[in-house]
């Protein structure tokens, strides 16, 4: 039997009434869902239970799986009142799973399998590898960093600040002078960074699609850039920079990707941002340890790495 089937054999069953001299479809679905949740409170009071009498209370798996089966019935009665189809429910549930969590056919580490770059000349590209030193000064009683870039260490040819020295710009001292870490893990594990792309001189220009630098690599794009890593930063900044998280709350990944829904990072994956804001924290917090240092990140390898304070071999 399939969702539909019993959806459809649900609706067979349909012999209550709801006495109301209101609204009747809506105390309808209300009834529903209070029966719903009636369900999955009395498969809590089971699990009390459990955790109360331990291997005396036999029964908990038998009760548990009739109180689902009920659940399941009030569950197919609400889709049928608001007109879902619950195998079309599962299988939207099933395609957001697999583009919002990781799954064990998943390499270890997350590389995108987008290429925003491949048609495009070397030199258009974002770098495969990017060396930086977060360096943090005290300026006029001031703790300001200074990043600089290195897109083809250990060569130095290209070398270069990646924007100004930047301040917390906060009345309390929240360590966003190193956000620029955020900018490096788009690159390592998304393939894309208008800022990047704008400070080191890697901007598409091509004649024959111009939108791909209006748009694409444009301003608004660097601006929503930043503001979306503003609305991160704020949210692991009070989260202790997820020193102790594995995942982050899908409605901050959700945001995030609603903020540059008009943009080709679109492609990228709830867990592919996931990945890369769990990499950014965890270089992010040794660099408040250590008042700065060097790091890398990696778009071939998908890596994002701290190197010490020391100059890189």
């Amino acid at each position: 039997m399939d969702f539909d089937e019993f959806q459809a054999q649900a609706k067979r069953t349909e012999f209550f009434k709801v006495q109301t001299d209101n609204s009747e479809r809506e105390l309808k679905r209300l009834y529903l869902l209070s029966g719903l949740v009636s369900q999955v409170g009395h498969i809590a009071d089971r699990l009390k239970k459990k955790m109360r009498d331990g291997p005396d209370y036999e029964l908990l798996g038998q009760e548990i799986e009739e109180r689902i089966g009920y659940a399941l019935w009030y569950l197919a009665m609400l889709a049928n009142e608001f007109g879902f189809s619950l195998n079309q429910v599962a299988q939207k549930n099933a395609t957001f799973n697999q583009r919002r969590w990781r799954q064990a056919i998943d390499q270890p580490i997350l590389i995108s399998a987008n290429d925003f770059d491949g048609e495009y000349a070397a030199q258009q590209q974002l770098p495969k590898r990017i060396i930086a030193q977060f360096e943090t000064k005290m300026v006029n009683g001031v703790k300001k960093t200074v990043v600089r870039v290195y897109p083809n260490w250990p060569d130095r040819s290209e070398e270069r600040n990646f924007g100004d020295p930047i301040d917390d710009n906060s009345f309390e001292e929240d360590h966003y002078r190193y956000h620029d870490i955020f900018h490096f893990a788009y690159v390592a594990f998304l393939g894309w960074s208008p800022v990047v792309r704008k400070l080191l001189g890697r901007k598409r220009k091509v004649p024959e699609n111009p939108n791909i630098d209006r748009i694409g690599d444009g301003a608004r794009a660097v601006d929503t850039e930043e503001a979306a890593t503003a609305f991160i930063y704020s949210y692991v900044s009070r989260q202790k920079f997820l020193e102790t998280s594995d995942n982050l709350d899908t409605g901050v990944l959700t945001t995030v990707r609603t903020l540059l829904r008009g943009f080709e990072v679109k492609a990228c994956s709830e867990k592919e941002w996931e990945r890369s804001i769990l990499a950014a924290s965890e270089v992010l917090r040794v660099l408040v340890e250590n008042g700065g240092g060097w790091v890398e990140a990696n778009r071939e390898k998908g890596s994002l790495e701290y190197l010490g304070n020391n100059e890189p071999n």
